[in-house]
């Protein structure tokens, strides 16, 4: 079935920039039937964004980045239904060790409700300030996912890679979901990621791809899944669907609603939606809410 994410990004400007009042918006969306909540992540930022494969990066540098992990404890503590994604953790800058803790103990807290998307980012200035260093991001963010495998398994565990070295620590509590936690990959689809993908991953988080080039990466992926002897279809796949804007800025739910089966259709099984590109303020929350649900109930 057609599943639909909530993004958090942009709604603090709904509550008076009050973070805890977003809280109050994600149970809205779990009473309605939304499946899962997701937020982006920025360490720090520099001001030059320049270099943002995207086209013009859509944040000031004064946004507030709360983060993710932080609020979806909050979240988890509000919520007994809705899964809890991040989109995407720049898991790089956080020690693995320290990364499997928090993302166990959440994942006991929400009763086994966490998806962990990762990826690497794009600005060289969050590496720089926290003693990262930039071009090794994408190979230490896959050791990485090892270390809390091994950590998330064993107690004690040991691991010997090129980052990382331990023998007979503990990490303790487990997650809820055990060593296989979902881990979803917010990657481009070149040969390597998809590689490592197929090896470590349980989803997709593709971002600034079209329709042919989004199908294109599913079937390479399922492929490659199929390699290692896995079943293609326990793959996951999150698009965010971006709308056609009016001249007011503003999406139109019922355009963006007629794309559902076609997203679907391609192996998407994840629509990440956006409350602030649909709605001009909180007062159309609601219904956002109600015409997205009855969508999916359209496409399923």
């Amino acid at each position: 079935m057609l599943k639909l994410a909530v993004d958090l990004s942009g709604l603090h400007a709904w509550c008076g920039g009050d973070q805890r009042a977003v809280v109050d918006l994600v149970e809205l969306a779990e009473r309605k039937g939304f499946d899962q909540v997701c937020l982006g992540d920025h360490v720090i930022m520099g001001e030059d964004t320049s270099n943002y494969p995207y086209g013009k990066f859509h944040a000031p540098s004064d946004w507030p980045w709360i983060e993710p992990l932080t609020i979806l404890t909050a979240i988890a503590a509000r919520t007994s239904t809705i899964r809890l994604n991040t989109g995407v953790l720049l898991s790089p800058l956080r020690p693995a060790v320290f990364l499997a803790k928090q993302v166990a103990s959440l994942d006991v807290l929400s009763h086994g409700r966490v998806d962990l998307g990762i990826g690497t980012g794009w600005q060289k200035a969050e590496y720089e300030a926290s003693g990262v260093p930039f071009d090794q991001r994408a190979e230490l963010m896959y050791e990485q996912v090892r270390v809390c495998r091994e950590l998330w398994r064993n107690a004690p565990a040991s691991f010997h890679g090129k980052y990382h070295s331990f023998d007979r620590l503990h990490s303790l509590p487990r997650p809820r979901q055990g060593a296989d936690l979902p881990i979803w990959f917010g990657v481009p689809p070149t040969e390597r990621n998809i590689a490592r993908l197929a090896e470590l991953g349980h989803g997709w988080m593709p971002l600034g791809l079209t329709l042919e080039q989004t199908a294109a990466g599913i079937r390479r992926i399922q492929a490659a899944f199929t390699a290692r002897h896995r079943d293609p279809a326990t793959l996951s796949v999150s698009h965010i669907l971006v709308p056609e804007f009016g001249p007011d800025g503003v999406g139109d739910i019922e355009e963006a609603a007629r794309q559902f089966p076609i997203w679907s259709a391609i192996g998407v099984n994840v629509l990440r939606l956006f409350p602030t590109m649909f709605c001009r303020s909180r007062d159309q929350y609601e219904f956002f809410l109600d015409r997205s649900i009855a969508a999916r109930g359209q496409t399923t």
